[in-house]
């Protein structure tokens, strides 16, 4: 469980390595909960939406003068999930 000042970029990030880690039996079941702002922001330019913005969540140090390299994508979620190997997300 992350909170508050701990839910950074790099702590969600390090949460879901260690997800990655920790789900490995192919028999678990993982359910993550958001709670916080998100927004339609700017592409990456490692991956791009045909509309130009993607969904994102807006972790705790996220920067409104640079989101797109602050703020966690939805594909960056589905990718991190994707790497699990749990049963059931």
């Amino acid at each position: 469980v992350l909170t508050d000042t701990q839910a950074t970029l790099d702590g969600i990030k390090g949460a879901f390595q260690w997800l990655q880690r920790s789900a490995s039996s192919g028999k678990d079941t993982v359910f993550v909960y958001l709670a916080g702002g998100a927004a339609m922001v700017p592409d990456r330019a490692d991956f791009r939406h045909q509309t130009g913005t993607g969904y994102a969540f807006l972790p705790q140090d996220a920067s409104a003068k640079d989101l797109p390299n602050t703020a966690l994508y939805g594909h960056d979620l589905a990718t991190w999930l994707a790497a699990t190997r749990a049963q059931t997300l």
